[in-house]
């Protein structure tokens, strides 16, 4: 099979095509990926995963389609399955989901094509299943050149937050977004981490996979392997968060919102932002004239959890990740961080009604009008 790109096939599927054969990239990439193409029986391919990995090697069921780098977060179920007698049942629980009337509306909405069954468009990447310590979420900040955000989340679910979101700089210098600082451990791991995102980030470019103003959100496990437990990083999936802007330059004063996890500028007066919970978007009123509509979300602690595909914010300027400092690039956030031209985290708890925000890029500042 020719390699499938990431502009017909997406994030993972394309993503995983797109490098397999490529020597600087094979450490970092789950071992005997098999696709299944869009309609192809999954019978089909029971034999080619037996060769990669015998019949009871756990495996894990993905679908991707060519939107998922600019959408469809999580919209579709990724399956773990024991064995390979286990994978045709998740594909055709996948491809079900995807002809389901919730999931074609949810993908009408975002990306213009209304009626389309995805079911006919999804391929499916089935891989081994990668254990580990921690899933990152990594992206380059858009508005500051040289300069990251990567969150670690724990994987094993009793441990609900990870305590480490870092932020690092061109000069490989890591601390967290409160000015925490971190072991050794964590500084190599980041300095690996800033290394394969630079790489990835000039392979993808070079192909056209992305532009070059584009902030890449990079999804990574990351595990100790080995009697000298080297720290290793596997690529699950890429997506674009948003384009490169320059920073405002203006200070923001009093800024009540997580610094560098702010994406977006306004004018150094700020706009007149209507905020409301995005559970309560049957109740938004109508549009203000001179206010921008925003909703605010406190998401959940759990990792990735899904966002609520029945919420469908058409008219979003403005997203808040409220108390989410913990974890900012969670699944239900991201969705509507890529939608929102401006998006800032919050520190503490918000009630719905009329604000003034002020972001230059970096920090941001939201007051209550009274």
């Amino acid at each position: 099979m020719s390699n499938l790109t990431i502009a017909e096939y997406g994030g993972k599927t394309g993503l995983y095509s797109e490098l397999k054969e490529d020597k600087d990239f094979k450490e970092y990439l789950p071992e005997g990926g098999v696709i299944l193409m869009p309609g192809q029986d999954p019978n089909s391919i029971l034999d080619e995963i037996i060769r990669a990995h015998g019949k009871s090697r756990k495996l894990i069921v993905r679908a991707g389609h060519r939107d998922d780098t600019t959408g469809l977060v999580d919209v579709l179920t990724t399956y773990p399955v024991n064995n390979v007698y286990g994978v045709s049942a998740a594909v055709k629980s996948i491809r079900l989901e995807a002809a389901s009337e919730a999931v074609t509306k949810y993908y009408g909405f975002e990306s213009g094509r209304q009626g389309v069954d995805l079911a006919d468009e999804i391929s499916i990447l089935v891989q081994p299943f990668i254990s580990g310590k921690f899933l990152v979420q990594m992206v380059a900040h858009p508005h500051v050149k040289d300069f990251y955000v990567i969150e670690r989340r724990y994987l094993d679910p009793s441990n609900f937050f990870s305590p480490v979101v870092a932020i690092v700089d061109n000069n490989l210098i890591t601390q967290g977004v409160q000015g925490e600082k971190f072991g050794n451990d964590i500084n190599v791991a980041n300095s690996q981490l800033v290394a394969l995102y630079i790489k990835l980030r000039s392979k993808l470019q070079a192909i056209g996979a992305f532009g070059q103003d584009d902030s890449l959100h990079l999804e990574i496990g990351e595990r100790k392997a080995g009697k000298a437990q080297t720290i290793k990083h596997t690529l699950f999936q890429v997506r674009r968060l948003k384009s490169y802007e320059q920073s405002g330059d203006f200070e923001v004063a009093y800024p009540n919102c997580v610094p560098y996890l702010s994406f977006g500028v306004t004018l150094s007066s700020g706009i007149n932002v209507i905020l409301t919970d995005i559970r309560n978007l049957q109740n938004q009123s109508p549009v203000n004239t001179g206010f921008s509509i925003g909703y605010f979300y406190e998401g959940s602690s759990a990792i990735n959890v899904r966002p609520d595909i029945s919420i469908m914010p058409s008219q979003m300027s403005v997203y808040v990740a409220q108390n989410a400092s913990a974890s900012p690039l969670d699944h239900g956030h991201l969705a509507y961080m890529q939608r929102a031209p401006i998006s800032v985290v919050y520190r503490g708890d918000l009630i719905e009604g009329k604000y003034i925000l002020v972001a230059n890029g970096i920090n941001a500042c939201l007051t209550k009008i009274r």
